[in-house]
């Protein structure tokens, strides 16, 4: 799972002081909410974005694709744990991308 929580265009506050608690406290709550969200053949999404704007919180969540509005790379992200994710869901909810997780495809040299 990877998250992000930015400034949304009307927000009430900057976001650069969140303190590692705040943000501790977010991810779990983010891991909550994955879990309470997954399902058990689709799965469970990759990504969440959580704009925080003076009117409230907005939630957008990617489960296949890296989103446009991630900022960065997808660093934090690990095949193994992209593979695992996409082993729990059924098999017609996998991308087709899904065969590219394997060791033997993912690092062989072209």
């Amino acid at each position: 799972m990877n998250f992000q929580i930015c400034a949304g265009s009307s927000t009430a506050q900057e976001l650069d002081g969140i303190s590692y608690d705040d943000w501790r406290e977010v991810a779990t709550l983010a891991k909550r909410l994955r879990e309470a969200e997954a399902h058990p053949e689709q799965g469970r999404w990759i990504w969440l974005r959580v704009a925080l704007t003076a009117g409230g919180v907005r939630l957008e969540r990617a489960y296949d694709h890296l989103p446009v509005w991630w900022a960065g790379t997808p660093e934090g992200l690990w095949l193994r744990d992209l593979a695992s994710e996409m082993e729990q869901r059924a098999p017609a909810w996998r991308p087709r991308w899904t065969d590219l997780l394997d060791p033997g495809v993912a690092w062989e040299e072209i």
